[in-house]
């Protein structure tokens, strides 16, 4: 395998734009100050679209923890010197473009949405952090809409041994007859707790078909005893080794 190979074969290891309503989700190579992808969103249909950022600048700020930038004037200062506008809450988004002009739009939007976090992080003093929530559910997402699930459904009820009913982040249907139940738990003891109880009697049940996975954010502190407890419930996690778990078990 020569250079240009090797290069091709990273690039299309990178998420694919995703169907959403109405709507796609296009995974960028621009990265926010707290290392999330730029992911902007394309609409419109035939010859007239429209790209925006959904707000993903602003959100950087207010999910490090900063004010809201209420004048919106240093946004708004970036976005017009790329040629672009921004709403009332804070949107970057173009002007109505040409399916030929599209990949240059959204490739505009990122970097502007990328620039505007830095200085609105800046002027916020914020600590820019991920939202693990958020990460996972783009994951599941893009990884449905490459067809490796045959149906998602989030925050699904499943009723445990002791019969009492049981909330999981996802229930994604497998090939084979298997459904995955995948749940999501924080370095907290509340939140460790509840996970362990939850799996645990769903465990019990020894329902058919069902498998169950407990993901964690391995960037956070975690202590090697919680990791240890959660395991006596069900097969643990980290989130960055989840696209390959969940590439296996879709086989």
């Amino acid at each position: 395998m020569n250079l240009r190979e090797i290069v091709c074969a990273a690039l299309e290891s990178w998420p694919g734009p995703a169907e959403r309503q109405n709507c796609v989700v296009v995974p960028t190579h621009c990265i926010y100050p707290s290392n999330q992808v730029v992911s902007v969103i394309v609409s419109g249909r035939e010859r007239e679209f429209v790209v925006t950022d959904q707000g993903g600048a602003v959100d950087e700020l207010i999910s490090g923890g900063g004010r809201t930038f209420e004048d919106l004037r240093m946004l708004r200062d970036v976005a017009k010197s790329q040629g672009l506008s921004v709403t009332d809450n804070g949107t970057i988004y173009s002007s109505i473009v040409s399916a030929e002009q599209l990949a240059g739009t959204i490739a505009l939007v990122a970097n502007a949405s990328k620039e505007a976090a830095h200085l609105l992080i800046q002027r916020g003093k914020a600590v820019p952090r991920k939202d693990f929530r958020e990460m996972l559910a783009r994951l599941v997402e893009i990884e449905h809409s490459r067809g490796r699930f045959l149906d998602v459904a989030e925050k699904r009820k499943v009723i445990g041994k002791s019969t009492t009913v049981h909330r999981f982040d996802y229930e994604i249907k497998l090939p084979g007859d298997k459904r995955l139940l995948l749940d999501t738990v924080m370095p907290e003891h509340s939140s460790i707790a509840s996970v362990v109880s939850a799996n645990f009697d769903v465990g019990q049940a020894e329902m058919r078909g069902v498998l169950q996975r407990i993901v964690y954010d391995d960037e956070d502190e975690w202590k090697a005893a919680d990791l240890a407890l959660l395991g006596l419930s069900a097969t643990v996690v980290p989130f960055a080794n989840l696209p390959s778990v969940l590439n296996r078990l879709s086989i």
